[in-house]
């Protein structure tokens, strides 16, 4: 089973990022591997972390994707009209 954060700590983290900025968040987190290289990570030291807290790339994955291409994705409208046209839509048309 894979870890997941918990969607607390996210939300927590979301807006700590809104009031105080990336910078805060890094001051909290600490160095952690920061200095290190591309060579990858030489050993984990517990000394260079404050709070375990959830790194940029987990923490943007709690955003919706988008799609930078023109027009309509037609699977995106038939799902919608499915929806939309059911008998236990509380959907009012136009």
């Amino acid at each position: 089973m894979q870890y997941q954060w918990d969607n607390e700590i996210l939300q927590f983290l979301e807006s700590l990022e809104y009031h105080g900025g990336r910078k805060v968040v890094n001051l909290l987190r600490g160095p952690g591997h920061d200095g290190e290289g591309c060579g990858g990570i030489s050993g984990f030291d517990w000394t260079k972390w404050n709070w375990p807290l959830p790194g940029k790339t987990t923490h943007d994955k709690m955003y919706s994707g988008y799609s930078t291409v023109n027009g309509i994705l037609a699977p995106f409208l038939q799902s919608f009209l499915q929806l939309s046209s059911s008998a236990s839509s509380e959907i009012i048309t136009l």
